[in-house]
């Protein structure tokens, strides 16, 4: 959608007017060029939002066909109502200030340093929005606060995003699914942690064909070199036969740096990205994109952009994603 300015009457005179209309095209081209950087896009499934927040809701599979005799009733399949969620949208605001004698005088350092620190903060907001709800989703929270709000970790299920004992929603499926593993990031932990994601059913347990094909994690040196390593090679070194490496080539990876302030130790998450997409997994949701208003202070004559935002983000089912090398996790097999 791109920005939004409304500028006051008044500013459009000859001397606000040649300083307005540089900054107002700076702002869209430096808007532009954040949103190619943006990391959250690729891990949630961005949503365009109607109303003062969303509902989320769903059915379980149907029931299998099954084997009629000729001229036998054909059985009802049977389809009912699954879990539910609720993710309410946010406001997010913003202003700075640029004098009249900046203005005045076309004071470049004033007119450009200003204007790119606020779309900067502005998308890095979304950004360590998106990242403070999964890292500390990692962390085992079911709520986490931002500035005047708790936002909601859990799932439509009512457990945390990661949890090892996720139900289904049907009481006649009473086996609970993990998608929390304590293992530390290895080849071998990433293959059993991808079979795990596979075998996840649905809540009428039906397979979902749910096929993990990106790593994602925050910016530690080490675990980083750790995941490279098992991934850059076509052959293991560790086997004795220098043996086919079965993970190579197989996987993008997502290294986040925002994530590092809300998680310890060296978490690391497969995501299906395919499922995120097709399903309503780990939404973030845009109700109105950044609206800027411009206008002149009466008490000085400096200039005034004030911006505002409403997204916000949430979780709604929890089998697209799974996480390893946390406490209190299962252990992979």
């Amino acid at each position: 959608m791109g920005i939004t300015f409304n500028i006051s009457g008044g500013l459009n005179d000859d001397v606000f007017g040649k300083s307005i209309a540089p900054i107002v095209s700076f702002l869209q081209r430096r808007d532009e060029a954040a949103v190619q950087n943006q990391v959250y896009p690729k891990i949630f499934k961005e949503i365009k939002s109607t109303h003062y927040g969303e509902k989320y809701s769903s059915l379980t599979a149907m029931s299998d066909f099954e084997p009629t005799p000729e001229g036998g009733s054909i059985p009802q399949m049977d389809m009912r109502q699954g879990f539910g969620k609720i993710v309410e949208n946010v406001q997010w605001t913003g202003k700075f200030i640029i004098t009249k004698r900046a203005m005045r005088e076309a004071l470049l350092p004033d007119l450009t340093g200003r204007p790119r620190q606020f779309i900067d903060s502005y998308h890095r907001a979304k950004e360590n929005h998106a990242a403070c709800l999964l890292g500390s989703a990692v962390s085992g929270r079911s709520s986490v606060r931002q500035g005047y709000y708790d936002f909601d970790l859990t799932t439509a299920d009512g457990r945390t995003l990661f949890a090892v004992d996720h139900p289904s929603a049907l009481e006649s499926v009473s086996a609970v699914q993990s998608n929390k593993f304590s293992d530390a990031f290895s080849n071998e932990a990433l293959m059993l942690a991808s079979t795990a994601m596979q075998n996840i059913t649905g809540d009428a347990g039906e397979t979902l064909e749910i096929a993990p094909d990106t790593i994602v994690i925050p910016n530690i040196g080490a675990l980083k070199a750790e995941v490279f390593s098992a991934l850059g090679a076509d052959k293991s070194p560790d086997t004795a036969n220098n043996g086919f490496n079965y993970n190579y080539g197989m996987w993008n990876v997502i290294v986040w740096p925002a994530l590092n302030r809300y998680v310890s130790g060296k978490p690391w998450m497969l995501l299906d990205s395919k499922y995120v997409q097709r399903t309503n997994a780990l939404v973030f949701q845009n109700r109105q994109e950044l609206e800027v208003d411009v206008f002149m202070s009466q008490n000085n004559k400096d200039t005034e952009w004030a911006g505002d935002a409403v997204f916000a983000g949430g979780f709604i089912d929890w089998r697209g994603i799974a996480v390893g090398g946390v406490a209190g996790g299962t252990e992979l097999e």
